[in-house]
């Protein structure tokens, strides 16, 4: 289901949705675009460390998009 608000995500929410990227990246509906490929493959691993710096208490654990991660 498409979503047209921006939302809060878990880690556990952040890397399925890199694994789906990575998925697509290397699906053969996009053999013939390779610069496509990448960008999947790239944003799933930006988005995968970002679920690995996510915070982990229960209050803290859904990461705003638009906000930095506080360390």
């Amino acid at each position: 289901m498409a979503h047209n608000k921006i939302v809060s995500l878990t880690a556990e929410e952040m890397s399925a949705l890199a694994n789906r990227f990575e998925a697509r990246a290397e699906s053969v509906l996009l053999r013939d675009q390779p610069q496509m490929q990448s960008d999947m493959r790239l944003a799933a691993k930006l988005i995968n460390e970002l679920a690995a710096n996510a915070p982990t208490a229960e209050d803290l654990s859904r990461v705003h998009i638009g906000q930095a991660l506080s360390k």
